[in-house]
């Protein structure tokens, strides 16, 4: 009887432990969330000038700012708009010069975007550390809805994406990586500096561009 009451109060201490445990858990979730509110609140209210919503343009270089997003999304609304961030001016340079390289699929090193202040306040505060560098990419949708028609006839439609119909497979600039596949030129709309406030359009960009093997 001893051994069981023994046993019984191990069994209760195990589990009360293990509550303590879960609660702990739980409290550094609900502390990370709280956390991340306060700094997307910080950064909302320093470059919007308030936080009740409306923009003053206090600091005109942000991302989500006036000056910018007039380059952003002064297109047809039609176009999905996607950015990529990078450390270095040569990068930049040499994607909107030569395309955009990804190795899979398009949305692991990018971040599709919407003329929508807080969804683009957010985004660049989750890639910001990436670098001050944003390539932005324009695909029109009746370019990306035509690539999801011909997918549909694929025998494995599931395996390929519309990025992979837009792209041409090539090697990796890195020679450390994979190969993959690069978007024409044509969908690099250019990039910014959201440190500096510069702006790099492409004079060769073209949304609206269907590859050859779009056509076929």
């Amino acid at each position: 009887m001893i051994l069981f009451f023994i046993g019984a109060l191990i069994l209760l201490a195990g589990y009360v432990i293990y509550l303590h445990v879960q609660l702990d858990k739980k409290s550094l979730r609900i502390l990370q969330l709280e956390v991340l509110v306060e700094e997307m609140k910080r950064i909302w209210e320093e470059n919007t000038g308030n936080a009740s919503g409306i923009i003053v343009e206090k600091n005109p270089n942000h991302i989500a700012g006036q000056h910018f997003r007039r380059f952003l999304f002064n297109d047809d609304p039609h176009v999905f708009l996607y950015i990529h961030y990078t450390r270095l001016k040569e990068t930049a340079e040499r994607i909107m010069k030569e395309g955009f390289f990804f190795e899979t699929v398009l949305y692991k090193t990018t971040e599709k975007i919407i003329n929508d202040t807080v969804d683009l306040t957010y985004k660049h505060y989750m890639r910001k550390q990436y670098g001050e560098y944003v390539v932005v990419i324009g695909i029109a949708r009746e370019v990306y809805t035509a690539c999801l028609n011909k997918i549909k006839k694929e025998k494995n439609p599931r395996k390929i994406f519309p990025e992979h119909l837009l792209a041409f497979p090539c090697p990796s600039p890195d020679e450390e990586k994979n190969e993959g596949f690069r978007l024409p030129v044509a969908y690099i709309k250019g990039y910014i500096n959201y440190v500096t406030g510069e702006i790099f359009p492409n004079p060769l960009y073209n949304p609206s561009y269907f590859p050859p093997s779009v056509l076929e």
